[in-house]
């Protein structure tokens, strides 16, 4: 298998258009949760991926943040609002430039730059509510201009192919649910606490 892509988990093939399911397979399972487990998930991806040398994209920043994977994902999860499909389909995004472009890795240097394009192209494509990217880009501790460069540049990569086929996002959820056999997490509720409910200004270079 490759390393510091998004080869895991497999049977993620390639297509276009989407349509959530219904019913959604993970209709049954709370956000927090989906989050915990994808955030699992990248952890491993990363650590494959620190050893990767590749060329520098605009993905890459300046230094690793200092925000933890888990910790940043369920920043944006959180703050952003949105969907549990959301994030699942931004996963399918970072999958596809990957396979397209395997000369680009998930590693320390990239994961939260490719984090927040593909979930603002991935709320913005398929949820009801979104936010304007000044929201996105603070959420993500990047300027707006940047989010803006990073969402030209990511589509350019995926082909502007956006939509995801219903039996592709079946295939991607089931494969991360089946990631919960090996996690031990507590499980969370969809309802963030009244002390969660602003956020501070972040900066990743």
């Amino acid at each position: 298998p490759r390393t510091g892509n998004m080869a895991l988990p497999p049977v993620i093939p390639p297509v276009i258009c989407l349509d959530v399911p219904s019913p959604d397979p993970l209709q049954n399972t709370a956000k927090a949760d989906i989050t915990a487990l994808i955030s699992d998930w990248l952890n491993r991806v990363v650590d494959e991926g620190a050893s990767v040398t590749t060329d520098v994209t605009p993905f890459h920043g300046l230094q690793v943040p200092g925000i933890a994977v888990t910790d940043y994902l369920k920043r944006i999860s959180l703050y952003t609002r949105c969907s549990k499909g959301a994030i699942i389909i931004a996963m399918i995004y970072i999958d596809r430039v990957t396979r397209k472009h395997p000369e680009i890795a998930v590693t320390p240097h990239t994961v939260h730059r490719l984090l927040t394009v593909s979930v603002t192209l991935a709320a913005k494509y398929h949820d009801d509510y979104t936010l304007l990217n000044s929201a996105y880009a603070h959420i993500g501790g990047v300027t707006t201009k940047e989010l803006f460069r990073l969402e030209r540049y990511f589509l350019d990569l995926i082909g502007f192919r956006l939509h995801v086929p219903e039996e592709e996002y079946k295939e991607a959820a089931a494969a991360y649910m089946a990631t919960s056999r090996n996690i031990d997490h507590t499980l969370h509720t969809d309802t963030p606490h009244a002390a969660d409910s602003d956020y501070s200004p972040m900066c990743i270079k």
